[in-house]
């Protein structure tokens, strides 16, 4: 993965987060229910911090390492590497318009490996987060 792509990658896919759960925040009837409750969604130089009542979530760029980087205030840390897509790819792989498809996912055996970021935002904060 060369750097300017995954700058491209990580910009889309913290971009999207920020996106889905600004809308979270808004409290719409219609939205999907949270296991948490969010106080404040934040992107600044290069991190994205997420604020709720159990606790504070950050998610950041490594670029050196190509990676993002998860720090939750439930599982603790998660490295996630971007695995690019098969040729076709799946529907429900992430990357946006003009990006190549694949996944954020933890590589690290005996934690969580193989698991998505979709997967661990989902799954701790609530199904209305939307990574790509």
């Amino acid at each position: 993965l060369e750097l300017n792509q995954f700058h491209a990658l990580a910009n889309y896919t913290l971009d999207h987060i920020l996106f889905s759960l600004e809308a979270l925040c808004d409290l719409s009837p219609d939205m999907p229910p949270t296991n948490v409750e969010l106080s404040d969604v934040e992107f600044s130089a290069d991190v994205l911090t997420i604020t709720t009542d159990r606790g504070i979530w950050l998610l950041n760029k490594q670029p050196p390492n190509r990676q993002l980087w998860l720090s939750s205030p439930i599982s603790g840390p998660r490295r996630l590497d971007w695995i690019a897509a098969a040729e076709g790819g799946e529907k429900d792989e992430e990357g946006g318009e003009g990006l190549p498809r694949g996944r954020w996912v933890c590589l690290r055996k005996g934690d969580g490996y193989g698991a998505r970021l979709g997967e661990y935002l989902k799954r701790e904060i609530g199904e209305g987060v939307e990574v790509g």
